[in-house]
């Protein structure tokens, strides 16, 4: 991810991924013109789409009827992504609202840039609505999500323009 060089694995703060994660908004403001033809949206919040950050990366992403199911010691889930390094590839499964899809896609292209070299990664829903303890490499995929999907300024302008009120907290 531009001058950056992330080590294979290691664990990272949640500063350190949201850094990262604000690196690639800053690429794709700066890059905006090429990869939405002259109609850049007008929104930032549109500007801030999973699947054009990961074609600034090289990865495409593509959606699927369905990506099964995935069984293990916790339960049943149903994959709502898979991310497929060798392909540069991040599916998804239209089993889902475009809400959980799009943040599902910023799930994986965290990984991607995260963990490029653990192979295997997928998203899950559990099938029976339990939440579950997450693997700590979710976690920090999460992190990179909502910290992607939600820059922490552009939320605190949002709320301040909707509410009229500047006391807010993120955490």
């Amino acid at each position: 991810l531009g001058t950056r060089s992330l080590p294979a694995r290691r664990a990272y703060s949640h500063p350190e991924i949201e850094a990262i994660a604000i690196d690639l908004q800053t690429q794709l403001w700066r890059n905006r013109a090429a990869f939405w033809d002259g109609a850049v949206p007008a929104d930032p919040i549109d500007l801030l789409d999973p699947a054009i950050a990961s074609r600034l990366i090289g990865y495409s992403v593509s959606e699927e009827a369905g990506l099964g199911r995935h069984r293990s010691r916790e339960g049943v889930f149903e994959v709502a992504g898979v991310l497929d390094h060798d392909a540069r590839l991040i599916k998804l499964s239209q089993q889902f609202p475009p809400e959980i899809m799009r943040f599902t896609a910023a799930h994986e292209l965290g990984h991607a840039i995260l963990h490029p070299a653990t192979s295997g990664l997928h998203r899950d829903r559990p099938l029976d609505d339990q939440v579950r303890p997450a693997d700590p490499v979710e976690v920090e995929a999460d992190k990179f999500a909502t910290y992607f999907l939600m820059p922490a300024k552009l939320v605190r302008s949002r709320f301040l323009e909707l509410f009229l009120t500047s006391p807010f907290a993120l955490d």
